[in-house]
C-alpha cells in the first residue's frame, strides 16, 4: 500500500509542479506542459507508462536546464 502512495504521490507532486509553472508562465509553456505529462505518467506504477514517464519527465528537466542556462547567458551578455 504505502508502495503504490509513494508512485502516486510522486506523481501528483510533479503533475502539481508543471499545473503551477505553466499558470505562472516562468518557463516555457512546452517545458511546464512535458513536466505535467511526465508526472501524470510517472505516477502510475505500471511498466510501460511508469518508464514512459519517467523518460518525458527526465528529458524535460534536461529541456529545462539548458533553457536555464541559455537565459542566463543571454542576460549576462546583454550586460543585465
Amino acid at each position: 500500500m504505502g508502495g503504490l502512495l509513494s508512485f502516486a504521490l510522486f506523481g501528483l507532486g510533479w503533475a502539481l509542479f508543471g499545473i503551477a509553472s505553466l499558470r505562472a508562465r516562468v518557463f516555457p509553456a512546452a517545458i511546464s506542459v512535458a513536466i505535467l505529462a511526465g508526472g501524470l505518467l510517472s505516477g502510475v506504477p505500471i511498466g510501460i507508462a511508469y518508464l514512459t514517464g519517467g523518460v518525458i519527465l527526465g528529458l524535460a528537466m534536461v529541456w529545462l536546464g539548458a533553457w536555464m542556462v541559455r537565459t542566463m547567458a543571454a542576460a549576462t551578455a546583454a550586460g543585465g
